[in-house]
């Protein structure tokens, strides 16, 4: 397909991970189309990550819940017709992600045929049954080559790119210890975490039997495990805590990034830091237990997939008011022996 637009803009996703599983289709969209301008429709908190892709802007949105949201929702959509965009791609699945494209009146406007939303689209695809068995960063492959009427050549080893500036300031908290990433809270919920006391048994193992340092990585939202993570290992031996650092809620998402590509694994539930790190080189040990394995692996190879043998998972399920046996039944030695063919 010979693409006579020029400027093209995506609506990205609201989740950090799916943000990470579109990248393969827009980095093979960017090389396809050299010269095209791309823009990335993303929400404010997540608009850090796209600052290092190969896109050409970023545009962040912030919208208020209730009536006051259908306000910013209009005058975004107005300020967005300003810009002239020829086509929408529209990435997630909702009705909402549709909706600020086909307020602004652009004229081409490609996504999902979900959600009720086919009248706002200009082309409304279909989501193959075959397309479910896929890994999630093929779906969005999918829909780049259905626009375009076309293969594209997507390459799920994406890298981000580090801001020299970011890379200056982090140097500071690397000591030059090979560095041993946890990543213990989930955004999604509970029943997607690990139990804190086997990340802290974890901790001092790996300090002591590797000589690693350790670092604990967590967003917003994930400040009581994080900390409860640092206590036990406090608690469990001084010495080890005294070379562990508590990142939680301290960097952004450049600096977290940055921070990772230094490590030399990252031990993590399935949240977006896994994906991250996946996205710079470093390889994950990731604990599965509700979600699905398959479809939302991290990008590329070289990583370790713990994943639970009970019959009651994948559930999908936020919070668990069972067992939580699929998190109970995967011990330390699991996940240190996984490591330990990394380190």
């Amino acid at each position: 397909m010979k693409l006579h637009k020029t400027k093209i803009i995506l609506r990205a996703s609201n989740w950090l991970g799916d943000n990470i599983l579109t990248m393969p289709a827009v980095f093979a969209l960017r090389e396809k189309f050299p010269n095209a301008h791309i823009a990335v429709m993303i929400k404010k908190s997540m608009a850090d990550v796209w600052k290092m892709t190969p896109v050409d802007e970023v545009i962040p949105f912030n919208f208020r819940k209730g009536i006051g949201g259908i306000k910013d929702r209009w005058n975004f959509a107005k300020n967005l017709k300003n810009k002239n965009f020829d086509v929408a791609v529209i990435l997630p699945n909702s009705f909402d992600s549709a909706l600020v494209p086909a307020l602004a009146k652009i004229p081409e406007r490609v996504g999902w045929a979900t959600d009720g939303r086919s009248f706002m689209l200009t082309k409304a695809i279909p989501k193959p049954k075959e397309l479910k068995s896929q890994p999630q960063f093929q779906h969005y492959i999918y829909l780049i080559e259905k626009w375009l009427d076309e293969k594209i050549d997507a390459d799920e080893n994406i890298r981000l790119t580090i801001p020299p500036k970011t890379k200056e300031k982090i140097s500071p908290i690397i000591s030059g210890k090979k560095i041993v990433g946890l990543n213990p809270g989930s955004t999604y919920g509970s029943a997607k975490r690990w139990l804190p006391e086997r990340y802290a048994e974890l901790a001092v193992r790996l300090e002591k039997e590797k000589g690693v340092e350790i670092i604990i990585f967590g967003g917003p939202g994930d400040e009581k495990v994080c900390n409860e993570v640092f206590e036990k290992i406090i608690q469990k031996d001084s010495s080890t805590g005294q070379c562990c650092k508590n990142l939680v809620g301290k960097t952004s998402i450049i600096e977290l990034s940055a921070l990772l590509k230094k490590c030399v694994c990252l031990v993590t539930n399935d949240t977006g830091a896994m994906h991250i790190s996946a996205a710079v080189a470093t390889p994950v040990v990731a604990i599965y237990g509700p979600t699905d394995w398959s479809s939302t692996p991290p990008l590329g190879t070289g990583h370790k997939l713990i994943k639970t043998k009970v019959d009651c998972a994948p559930c999908f399920k936020r919070t668990c008011y069972g067992s939580h046996c699929c998190m109970t039944t995967i011990s330390v030695d699991e996940v240190y022996n996984a490591i330990a063919e990394l380190v």
